[in-house]
């Protein structure tokens, strides 16, 4: 029987100080350059808590990336500068899976975010690092889609949402809600991804109405995802000349809650939420009021015209604030107040522009905040109850001189009596603004939970049936919005495993467990546990025997005979016994025979003999019988005919070859006139030329002299009129060309002379 194990870890993951953590993943969006360097320089920003803290940045997935590396004071700050590495970084192009993914680590944990400010720092926003809390494997995208992107700046911007892999080999799957670049709307299509790598998914259209907002992003194993929405026209809606980037790092539906507070900033107008659905058949409530019924990934787009506003979910949604200065907008994910929240927030003013603080926190809480300490900063008299909260919630928005919170300085604040949401907006008109929230944004409990199991086990924690290795989540709702999320980690434990080898020799057996092996396979036996653990498998192989095998190989003579064993062979073969062991197995001795390597004959095919010349052959090897009658290396012909030869090879063996001796064929046995009259009345007005029979005429060309063929034949015995292209030719001296052979062989000669024509 098999006894599957458990471990459950019964305690609270929740993060109490701030949004802070020792491990971030990133991926950089691509801003636009335009004519003024919009996204270089870009700046990672870290704030440290009470101990020293060593930052190291790098791209796993790009060995080639020069890691960067800061050692950071105890309550402190301290900055990457990303110039010259921002091309590195950014992810571009779309469309293409690249190896840009920023991963970020610290000795100890901190708060961190990325700003982006460019040369003229006219269209910045920051990324607000969300650490373990930004990994997730199910996302849906809030995008706004009210305002276009500004068609004056090149690459044209636009908007996109980008994803980072944080383990080898994970399974991403993408459906898109409107044309991305390399994919269509409405269809999914998956990715696998390594550890680093990323994947930008970028909108076709500038069109406000074309930014894919809703779309749904799944995968096996934790990602990230940044989204961002690049240079937007802010003045249809809010007036003046404003372009400006928005954007954040998302968190998965996990953690996203049922209750939000939303707080208007400084944009001239109303500003707006957009609230994306994570279920199907959401009921979505601003100040108590019913605005929206929604499935899962729609979204509604609702106005913040003043004040604040208590929006809520029967199911968790995102909601996703468009604020701003002036014209210049900028826009954050919105922490939920379901359980989550912090008692000590640490950030960095940059500059000296219009610097807003957004606050939210239970009634009750306001009278014991402190700004570096002091606790004349933030006051009860700052806050109002949110309206539709039933009294539950105070929230401020309060904007900040230098004095009270100077630029260039590291600042805390911090609340004793419980936790809050601490947000900032940092801009100016013309100069575009930035939007951030740096607490917690983990809306839930979360509690661990380890299960083992044996293969083809069911175990059940926490309600939900595991039979697979993995980790699954489990959600446990509360009346009070404080959810509790089980995350279970499934562990598949191994089998014991026992292995038996037995040898067999060939033609041999064995018997193991009472069956009879006499070839090579395999007995799989389990043997029940009856204790806790898994059962054990043994495996059990039979397996050849090592067999020796020799081999000898005999070559001979064609013609000769070979003796092997009790066989006589005339020709190749292959003959196999067997050598008797007397410990260990038997050996196999194969003998092949084989015809020794036949020597390449040395004569040609076909020889001519002229008249008054003699015909010299010549052999290589010692011993060879011309015509039967000499032995000699060489041997003169001086008749025509058939020529015979018997000599030893280099092996032994005796070959044969022949050539066959023909006369040749040249002026004294071909008759060729030197002058023929084309147009007369005689039998001389065609040159012809006459052969011997011994001599056959392959063809006859005729040249001018100036080397322009006038005339050919295959047939030269018909011979040649004079004419060329039917007009005879004058008179003079033309070369003629004849190609024979000697009849019986196949050896060609060619033979040249000229002809005058007269008349």
């Amino acid at each position: 029987m098999k006894i599957p194990l458990t471990i459950f870890l019964s305690f609270f993951s929740i993060a109490l100080l701030a949004q802070k953590d020792t491990l971030f993943w990133f991926v950089v969006p691509e801003i636009t350059k335009g004519q003024i360097g919009y996204d270089d320089p870009g700046l990672f920003h870290f704030l440290t808590f009470d101990a020293a803290t060593t930052v190291t940045l790098s791209l796993p997935a790009d060995p080639t990336f020069p890691v960067q590396q800061l050692t950071i004071p105890a309550a402190s700050y301290g900055v990457m500068v990303m110039n010259n590495l921002v091309d590195l970084i950014e992810n571009k192009p779309p469309g293409v899976v690249l190896s840009k993914g920023v991963m970020i680590r610290s000795s100890r944990p901190i708060i961190a975010y990325y700003e982006t400010i460019g040369q003229l720092q006219t269209n910045p926003e920051i990324y607000v690092l969300k650490g373990n809390n930004a990994l997730g494997t199910r996302f849906y995208t809030p995008f706004q889609t009210f305002l276009d992107n500004s068609d004056a700046h090149f690459p044209l911007p636009h908007a996109a949402f980008d994803i980072v892999a944080t383990e080898n080999n994970t399974s991403v799957t993408i459906t898109p809600s409107r044309d991305i670049v390399a994919h269509n709307a409405n269809i999914p299509f998956t990715l696998v991804m390594n550890r680093g790598q990323t994947y930008s998914c970028e909108a076709t259209s500038q069109g406000a109405q074309q930014h894919p907002n809703g779309s749904l992003i799944t995968s096996d194993k934790p990602i990230a995802v940044t989204i961002k929405d690049d240079l937007l026209v802010g003045s249809p809606i809010y007036e003046g000349f404003c372009r400006d980037q928005v954007g954040d790092q998302l968190i998965p539906v996990e953690y996203v809650g049922k209750r939000y507070v939303v707080q208007k900033g400084l944009l001239d107008g109303d500003e707006r939420v957009v609230v994306i659905a994570t279920q199907n058949g959401t009921q979505v409530r601003q100040n108590n009021m019913v605005v929206a019924t929604l499935d899962a990934g729609m979204s509604a787009t609702l106005l913040i015209d003043q004040g604040k506003h208590f929006i809520t979910g029967s199911n968790p949604i995102y909601v996703f604030h468009i604020s701003g200065i002036g014209c210049e907008v900028a826009a954050e994910i919105m922490p939920s107040l379901d359980c989550s929240g912090s008692d000590n927030v640490r950030f960095f003013r940059t500059n000296s522009k219009t610097f807003a603080l957004f606050i939210v926190t239970n009634a009750g809480n306001e009278s014991a905040f402190k700004v570096n300490g002091d606790a004349g900063v933030i006051t009860a008299s700052d806050f109002q109850v949110v309206p539709g909260s039933n009294g539950a919630f105070v929230a401020m928005m309060k904007v900040f001189p230098e004095f009270l919170i100077p630029s260039g300085n590291y600042t805390s604040v911090e609340n004793t009596s419980g936790r809050f949401h601490l947000g900032f907006l940092n801009g100016q008109q013309l100069d575009g603004c930035s939007y951030g929230f740096f607490s917690d944004f983990q809306g839930k409990i979360v509690v661990p939970d380890t299960v083992r199991f044996c293969a083809g086990d069911t175990v059940q924690s926490h309600g939900l049936d595991i039979w697979e290795p993995g980790l699954y989540n489990v959600l446990t709702e509360h009346a009070s919005g404080c959810d509790t999320l089980y995350r279970i980690l499934a562990f598949l434990n191994p089998d014991i495993s026992i292995q038996e080898v037995f040898e067999i020799c060939p033609g041999s057996s064995i018997q193991v467990n009472g069956i009879e092996f006499s070839a090579p396979g395999v007995l799989i036996d389990t043997l029940p546990n009856t204790g806790p653990g898994c059962d054990t498998i043994r495996s059990i192989s039979v397996v050849w025997a090592f067999s020796p095998e020799i081999e000898q190989l005999i070559a001979f003579c064609p013609g000769d005979t070979v003796h092997v064993g009790a066989q006589l062979y005339t020709a190749p073969f292959t003959y196999q016994d067997t050598l008797p062991a007397s410990v260990g197995c038997d050996t196999i001795r194969t003998t092949i025979g084989s015809f020794f390597t036949k020597s390449e004959p040395f004569l040609e095919s076909d020889a001519t003999l002229c008249p008054g010349e003699l015909l010299v052959l010549r052999s290589p090897y010692p011993g060879t019988v011309w015509n039967n009658q000499v032995v000699s290396q060489e041997y003169v012909v001086t008749t025509t005919g058939l020529t015979t030869v018997y000599f030893p090879d280099a092996n032994g063996c005796i070959q044969y070859d022949t050539v066959l001796v023909g006369t040749c064929c040249n002026q004294e046995t071909i008759f060729i006139p030197n002058v023929f009259a084309p147009e007369g009345n005689t039998a001389s007005n065609v040159f012809r030329i006459y052969a011997t029979p011994s001599c056959i005429l392959l063809r006859l060309q005729i040249y001018n002299r100036w080397g322009a063929m006038l005339f050919e034949t295959n047939t030269p015995e018909e011979g040649w009129d004079g004419r060329f292209k039917g007009h005879y030719c004058e008179p003079g001296v033309y070369v003629w060309v004849l190609e024979t052979a000697q009849s019986g062989t196949s050896i060609p000669e060619v033979l040249k002379g000229d002809v005058s024509i007269i008349r």
